[in-house]
C-alpha cells in the first residue's frame, strides 16, 4: 500500500459544511470552496463554475450536508431549468436567476464558451429530475458572425484560465 495515500477518502458521499441556506436545493450541483480554510459548499455563482458535487441533503446555512463527487461516466438526477431530450448537452442554468442556481439546462444557442457537465439520457420536462451522465467538457457555440473569431478566442482563453484556477492548477 502507498503510505502517501493513507488517510484519503474512498469514492462516495462525504459530509461538509453548507456555506449558505440550501433548504429545498437537494439534487442540485454545488461548488466546493472554503471559508477561512474550512471546507464548505455553495451553489454556483458563475455560469462557468466547475460544479463537481451533487447535493444529497437540504439544510440551512452552516450545517453539515452530504455531497457526492461527480464521477465521469456515472449517471445522476438533477433538476432541469428547461425541457431536455436524450443526447442534449447539459450546462449550468443561468445563475442570474437565484432560483435556478445548481440546476441544469440545455447547451444554449447563444455564442460563447460553456462548461458542459454531461449528457441527458432521458427526456424530461422543465423543473423535474432528469437522468444524465457526467461527461465534462468545454463547449464552444460559434458566433454566426464570422468576424468575431478573435473575440471567441479571447473568451476561450478567459474561460480556460478560470477553470484551471478554480481547480487550483494555476495561480
Amino acid at each position: 500500500m502507498n503510505p502517501d495515500q493513507s488517510n484519503t477518502k474512498p469514492v462516495g458521499p462525504f459530509s461538509v459544511l453548507s456555506g449558505e441556506d440550501l433548504t429545498g436545493k437537494r439534487s442540485r450541483l454545488v461548488v466546493l470552496t472554503h471559508d477561512a480554510g474550512v471546507p464548505e459548499v455553495l451553489l454556483p455563482t458563475a455560469n462557468t463554475a466547475v460544479a463537481l458535487f451533487l447535493l444529497n441533503d437540504e439544510v440551512p446555512d452552516a450545517t453539515q450536508v452530504e455531497v457526492e463527487p461527480l464521477i465521469p461516466g456515472k449517471t445522476y438526477r438533477t433538476i432541469t431549468k428547461d425541457a431536455v431530450q436524450p443526447g442534449d448537452k447539459l450546462v449550468l442554468a443561468d445563475v442570474a436567476t437565484a432560483a435556478d442556481k445548481g440546476k441544469l439546462r440545455k447547451l444554449p444557442a447563444a455564442a460563447g464558451f460553456y462548461v458542459r457537465l454531461g449528457i441527458a439520457e432521458k427526456a424530461q420536462a422543465a423543473g423535474y429530475l432528469v437522468e444524465w451522465r457526467f461527461a465534462p467538457q468545454i463547449e464552444h457555440v460559434k458566433s454566426a458572425d464570422t468576424i468575431t473569431g478573435a473575440a471567441d478566442l479571447a473568451a476561450l482563453k478567459v474561460q480556460t484560465l478560470a477553470i484551471l484556477q478554480a481547480q487550483g492548477l494555476v495561480a
